[in-house]
């Protein structure tokens, strides 16, 4: 979801779209970071639950690992979408070849 929408907004950005278009972008980033930090938390209490049950039945440990895997996989994603997004939004650098490219 993130990743989409800098993929528009790179593409607005060339396509010189006026300043409020943009604003309303950073108020989107704005409230899409504010929600991802509650998520994490609430996840992260609902994980620290489900590892803290001291059942030692077969189905209990079952939704431990599964949690684990969960978490795991949630967090390889979470840290691809931010790669993606600190490439979109970092620093402008020229590629040779590149369409549009200019030194």
């Amino acid at each position: 979801m993130i990743g989409m929408m800098y993929l528009v907004l790179t593409a607005l950005l060339a396509l010189n779209v006026s300043n409020a278009v943009l604003e309303k972008f950073a108020i989107l980033n704005t409230t899409l970071q504010e929600l991802r930090g509650e998520e994490e938390n609430n996840n992260f209490k609902t994980n620290q639950s489900i590892q803290e049950a001291t059942s030692k039945s077969p189905k209990v440990q079952d939704a431990k690992k599964r949690a684990l895997e969960v978490r795991t996989l949630t967090q390889d994603v979470i840290a691809k979408l931010d790669a993606v997004k600190e490439n979109l939004t970092g620093p402008r650098r020229w590629i040779p070849g590149a369409l549009g490219a200019r030194p």
